[in-house]
């Protein structure tokens, strides 16, 4: 069952020294790319905010971390593959009542 389908974004600080109203192809394939790895996605926008590194993410994950930091999203100069957040469960809990309201208020969350 899909929950949520997205498309990327391109994170970048506010204050980046090459990016500034929009972001071009040319100008994403002259960042850098994987320049670091973080031991959680929660981390990134405290990175971002302060380097001149950017980070690809979906736009509903973008639209969080965008609040509250000095971050600005642009639409990704390149098409990917969407971002697909799926639902799996067992077919024998289809008609169970609980299991169909736990669906049920899973895909409202994602939503």
């Amino acid at each position: 069952m899909d929950c949520f389908a997205d498309d990327d974004v391109v994170v970048a600080s506010a204050p980046h020294p090459r990016i500034f109203d929009s972001l071009s192809l040319a100008q994403h394939l002259a960042e850098r790319h994987v320049a670091v790895q973080l031991p959680s996605l929660m981390a990134a926008p405290g990175v971002i905010s302060r380097s001149d590194y950017v980070l690809t993410l979906p736009r509903q994950a973008a639209r969080h971390f965008v609040e509250g930091a000095s971050l600005n999203p642009f639409a990704a100069p390149f098409q990917g593959p969407r971002y697909s957040l799926q639902l799996l469960y067992l077919i024998r809990n289809v008609s169970t009542a609980g299991h169909r309201w736990l669906r049920e208020q899973t895909v409202d969350c994602a939503a």
